[in-house]
């Protein structure tokens, strides 16, 4: 979150593609575990869920206040591989 408060449930806007979301679940993550909250503000990382037109990247903000941060940059993979468990017990 760059600034202010998030609040579960609430419309925002999506600046990167102009479609109004609707916030269907919060996670504030913690390294490997995550927590399921009813708002969220300023510095912390979260998940959002049930995002239907959001993807890496785009910036989220409220209607009233509309801001367009600069896109982030991410590098081609110099490897890519799959790891997959060799039967279902290894799940």
């Amino acid at each position: 979150v760059y600034s202010g408060t998030l609040d579960l449930g609430k419309a925002v806007h999506n600046a990167s593609k102009k479609k109004k979301e609707k916030i269907g679940k919060l996670l504030l993550m913690h390294a490997n575990k995550r927590e399921e909250v009813q708002r969220v503000s300023t510095g912390e990382i979260v998940a959002a869920i049930g995002l239907r037109f959001t993807s890496t990247g785009d910036t989220l903000c409220s209607e009233e206040h509309p801001i367009l941060l600069e896109k982030m940059d991410f590098p081609e993979p110099v490897i890519s591989i799959a790891i997959e468990p060799k039967t279902q017990a290894d799940t």
